[in-house]
């Protein structure tokens, strides 16, 4: 009979990912509920893995899948909650393996367990209206060996951009003093189906809003706030501190075509009577690849002139001066379990 494998990974809270420490040893501890599909291999000895939510107050949802490194085939399959400390106990066969981690995903077990290769898994999808930013769905992989150590990376695919402060400076203009009205801020062209898996310089083959904003699509959302906001207030030179912050996942990171346009940010609004639109492209400028998976773009802009006469057509630094950060979803502590 086929011997098994049997690994550890040490507990930590991270932020804003967590890493789990795969290390291969002779240890021992159950954990109750565990919801587990096995291969009809020999199960012999069991791989432990255990992990906590990053910048969470509740633990999430854990689904592991163990793939062979040979066939790709799914080696082993388990949900359960995410322990607060320790290990649990899982099982995978003798030899080489991938190791996919999801927290929180948008499928049942039953789903899951048909995910029976490691290719389909890499196909498989999130959708935006259905991740939530206070338990976002998070993912990580990895290979691992019949034994020593490897890390595994496990974090948020959504991205936030906040617009945290608006202001109108017109000065010189004609229309001086005149301020932004019926203020609207939204996001175009946006990711809406998203690979768990997906490599650095993959592209998404599903945006909403393209080049505008569809309001049948919006409408329908649930989340809708992710991507659409109006703002009552109306924008003037001393400025209106806002806090709006929106969702998307990572937009084409090449160059931009009809079937992969960025994903920007819009202002519209009126001025003087005359509809405007600020389209706002985030971080391209100075060999950014723009919004990055995981990551938190707190903006403070100032509208100088009038905008675009369309929603589609980027402005400049002429007409919108940016200061963009680049920060954490959130300022936690860092907690070690050790193992």
């Amino acid at each position: 009979m086929e011997k098994r494998d049997k690994g550890r990974i040490s507990l930590g809270r991270f932020l804003p990912y967590n890493l789990l420490n795969f290390l291969l040893l002779p240890a021992f501890l159950p954990f109750s509920g565990l919801s587990a599909c096995t291969s009809q291999a020999d199960i012999e000895q069991p791989c432990t893995v255990g992990m906590t939510r990053a910048g969470a107050t509740e633990a999430g949802q854990l689904d592991i899948f163990i793939y062979d490194n040979r066939s790709g085939a799914l080696d082993s399959y388990h949900r359960m909650e995410c322990p607060a400390e320790g290990v649990v106990e899982l099982y995978s066969g003798k030899g080489g393996k991938t190791v996919a981690c999801i927290v929180d995903g948008q499928n049942s077990s039953y789903i899951w367990e048909e995910v029976k290769t490691l290719d389909r898994m890499k196909r498989m999808k999130v959708e935006l209206d259905r991740d939530d930013p206070s338990r976002p769905v998070m993912s990580g992989i990895c290979s691992i060996g019949g034994g020593g150590r490897a890390t595994l990376p496990c974090t948020p695919l959504l991205s936030k951009v906040v617009v945290r402060s608006l202001r109108c400076d017109f000065s010189g203009r004609s229309y001086a003093g005149e301020k932004l009205k019926n203020v609207k801020i939204y996001l175009t062209n946006v990711c809406n189906g998203y690979s768990l898996f997906a490599d650095e310089d993959e592209e998404s083959s599903e945006f909403m809003n393209i080049g505008g904003l569809d309001r049948i699509a919006t409408g329908r959302m649930k989340n809708k706030g992710y991507v659409y906001q109006e703002v009552p207030a109306e924008i003037g030179p001393e400025g209106v501190r806002l806090d709006r912050e929106f969702c998307c996942y990572p937009d084409p990171p090449g160059e931009e075509t009809a079937g992969s346009p960025y994903t920007r940010l819009v202002i519209e609004g009126s001025i003087g009577g005359e509809n405007c639109w600020y389209p706002i492209t985030l971080n391209r400028g100075d060999g950014g690849k723009g919004i990055r998976r995981n990551c938190r773009y707190v903006l403070d802009i100032c509208l100088t002139r009038k905008g675009a006469d369309n929603p589609w057509t980027p402005v400049g630094r002429e007409t919108a001066q940016i200061y963009t950060q680049l920060c954490d979803w959130e300022e936690k502590e860092v907690h070690d379990v050790g193992y």
